[in-house]
């Protein structure tokens, strides 16, 4: 019964968040067909700074929701709702459908009131199950080539440390910017910038106007890069990958800033870095399987063509015309 009218494209559907309801379904068996409204998307296109249930409920109906903690807990003590009460977790589930339906009532006109409503309606809402799927289906990564990296970047990080020692003439925790103060400032007497509360500022900023002061400088650079790369990427993305399917999941984010652009984030796989040697080799670790590519596609200056069409400029529309 249920199935069939989540199957039925001819019966609408309303969610909030409704990329989460689609997968969580999609994991049980149900493909969603016919979602209409999705009452996060149309208050992000609205504005609203808030966009959770509860809070949206709070802000725009004045109705205050129980908490998810109040019927499962929170730290050590949480439980998974199957443990719950079924009255609770009814009585939970019904509010959550209740404010939504109620929202959605009130956000409709407004996006119309707005002229926002051929956004949601033509993009926005059509976008919704092609981004679960991209999270859904996720992306390969070569655990091993970056195994290989980690071992590889650890002893030039080991190198670094020990020319960044002789250079000081004794041994000192590079990654505290109070002892590399001391170093720097008090014992190098290298120009000193602007101070914080706990010593001499070294931050990327303060270092890149000393690179060319001492020698140390350019290496402690280099070993904070190498660093971030390893922390960041090379050790950190193969611990992210799904154990069931072997793949990295991201989550991208539809309602997060401002400009209507996607987010990507946990892990943040727009961020990958592409300049320099080390950032390229990273990249690489992205593999497609055996007998498929991974094709790139990008608006070539997209933004300045935007402003050439708009503005009507001559010069500039000629300047695209003749490439």
């Amino acid at each position: 019964m249920l199935g069939g009218i989540i199957a039925d494209k001819n019966i609408q559907k309303i969610a909030h968040n409704a990329k989460f309801d689609l997968q969580i379904l999609s994991r049980a068996g149900f493909r969603v067909k016919g979602l209409s409204f999705d009452t996060m998307l149309a208050a992000h296109l609205l504005g609203e700074k808030t966009l959770s249930l509860k809070g949206l409920a709070f802000s725009r109906l004045g109705m205050e929701m129980t908490p998810i903690t109040m019927l499962i807990g929170e730290g050590k003590s949480q439980k998974c709702i199957s443990g719950c009460e079924l009255q609770e977790t009814a009585d939970y589930a019904c509010a959550d459908a209740d404010m939504t339906f109620r929202l959605a009532e009130l956000l409709a006109p407004e996006l119309d009131r707005e002229n926002q409503r051929k956004l949601f309606t033509e993009v926005e809402m059509p976008l919704v199950p092609v981004i679960g799927d991209m999270e859904s289906a996720g992306i390969a990564i070569d655990a091993d080539m970056l195994a290989k990296m980690s071992l590889r970047i650890g002893e030039q990080l080991t190198e670094l440390e020990k020319e960044i020692h002789e250079h000081a003439g004794h041994p000192f925790n590079i990654a505290s910017p109070k002892q590399l103060g001391e170093v720097l400032f008090g014992e190098l007497h290298l120009p000193a910038g602007r101070k914080t509360q706990t010593g001499f500022c070294t931050d990327a900023a303060v270092l890149d106007e000393l690179k060319d002061q001492h020698a140390i400088v350019r290496l402690i650079l280099e070993y904070r890069t190498l660093t971030k790369l390893k922390s960041t990427y090379v050790d950190t993305l193969p611990q992210m990958v799904n154990v069931c399917d072997r793949r990295l999941h991201t989550s991208f984010n539809q309602a997060r800033t401002a400009t209507g652009r996607l987010s990507s984030s946990e892990p943040n796989l727009q961020n990958i870095p592409v300049r320099g040697e080390l950032g390229r080799e990273i990249r690489k670790a992205f593999v497609a399987p055996p007998g498929y590519l991974l094709l790139a596609a990008d608006y070539s200056q997209i933004d300045l063509r935007a402003l050439a069409h708009l503005s009507g400029d001559a010069d500039l529309v000629k300047a695209f015309e003749n490439d």
